[in-house]
């Protein structure tokens, strides 16, 4: 795979843009200058990396590099994702080798201000943690067509978080560890043919299919349109109508009569982050003696998802820091039965749902747009650097609940 440009972009705006990078070239060299990388700028000039190469950044445009002269890690994504900045790989590399060790020498080299991002877009500080903002964010990220996420994820069980992957497995193996996380959640949760099951977050319908097929009663929560009508759909699909449910509500103000055996969270936790709220309400609807199992991408440093992130992939989200999670679990009366770090697991899940996405690139870009398919693309190879350089604290958990 290459990741390419169309030349339309850099015919427009590099007439505009020589006479003051002549001007300025001199005095920037030394700005631009980035160990490991060859930066090509619009003009066509190349400024050579000051030490072993690694991959090649093409600045189209005077914002590219604008960004690229400020330091700027979100302008960067965004230059990437409007085709105003490109990537070359080595010969023998392909284009995800290229992402991973640009962003490794970019992180290495600049600084994010991502707490900054975090105060203007996550849902991390209290100000930020309303229903509407969090209605409003969460559409950024899913109110796409089903067709695009089932691109890429199973569509038996089109699960949109981490998968369980054994150790000496690969990320090719992404359809039997995603089976594997979905039955580790019914045997810890102690889930028996009959039993009410409630699902929050219920995307698109995979633990529905998963559960129903299995004999549990069963309701699957969502706030998105997009969701709720692949949802139906599915389920209508796989006969399960008589015994289970998909509702569109939020789940803080979710009200039932009678008590769940048992509640899934899965990868929705990042964007509740009223962490006392959320167990409040999972010990009312939950009966004495059942489980909770949850799921989510966790920070081992308390610390916010990188800008670009922020803003453009997930606002009003945050990453969890486990402490602060378990520590409200406990004074709303649940047990810690089980906690794992899933860090390996996310790093190959990320992986393969990014191979998936570039064997569908076609359909990708026709049907929704190169900037479309850049943004899931870059946003997944990010994730992958993340969780392999662990100096983020970026990390894949796993929780089981009891509650007492």
């Amino acid at each position: 795979m290459s990741v390419r440009t169309d030349t339309t972009v850099q015919a427009h705006f590099e007439p505009s843009t020589k006479a003051w990078q002549r001007a300025l070239l001199g005095a920037a060299r030394p700005i631009i200058t980035v160990a490991g990388l060859d930066v090509v700028l619009p003009s066509g000039t190349c400024i050579p990396s000051s030490g072993p190469k690694v991959a090649t950044v093409r600045l189209h445009t005077s914002r590219a590099l604008r960004s690229f002269l400020l330091r700027d890690q979100m302008g960067m994504f965004e230059g990437f994702m409007d085709q105003e900045v490109d990537i070359d790989p080595l010969p023998g590399d392909d284009a995800a080798a290229a992402f991973l060790a640009i962003v490794r020498a970019l992180d290495e080299q600049w600084k994010d201000l991502r707490f900054l991002s975090a105060a203007a877009h996550s849902s991390r500080y209290f100000w930020q943690q309303t229903t509407k903002a969090r209605r409003a964010n969460l559409a950024v990220h899913y109110s796409v067509p089903e067709e695009f996420w089932l691109s890429f994820m199973s569509n038996e069980y089109p699960i949109y978080s981490h998968y369980l992957f054994e150790e000496g497995e690969t990320w090719t193996a992404w359809e039997t560890a995603c089976e594997r996380k979905l039955d580790f959640a019914m045997r810890t949760c102690k889930m028996r043919p009959g039993d009410r099951v409630l699902n929050i977050g219920e995307g698109w319908g995979g633990m529905m299919a998963y559960a129903g097929r299995r004999g549990m009663r069963y309701t699957g929560l969502t706030l998105n349109e997009e969701s709720y009508k692949a949802c139906l759909a599915k389920r209508q699909k796989e006969h399960l109508t008589a015994t289970c449910e998909v509702i569109q509500t939020d789940f803080y103000y979710y009200h039932s009569d009678t008590k769940f055996d048992a509640i899934t969270n899965m990868g929705v936790t990042e964007h509740m982050t009223d962490y006392d709220g959320l167990m409040a309400q999972y010990a009312r609807l939950l009966r004495t003696g059942g489980h909770v199992y949850s799921d989510f991408v966790g920070t081992t440093l308390d610390s916010p998802f990188r800008s670009m992130i922020q803003k453009h992939v997930y606002p009003g989200a945050a990453a969890v820091y486990l402490p602060k999670f378990l520590d409200a679990a406990t004074r709303n009366g649940f047990d810690v039965l089980e906690t794992h770090d899933d860090r390996l697991s996310y790093d190959k899940t990320c992986e393969a749902w990014a191979r998936c996405v570039e064997q569908s690139r076609d359909l990708v870009a026709s049907k929704f747009g190169e900037r479309r398919y850049r943004w899931m693309w870059g946003y997944l190879w990010m994730c992958v650097y993340g969780f392999r350089a662990v100096r983020n604290g970026i990390t894949g958990t796993r929780v089981v609940l009891r509650r007492r």
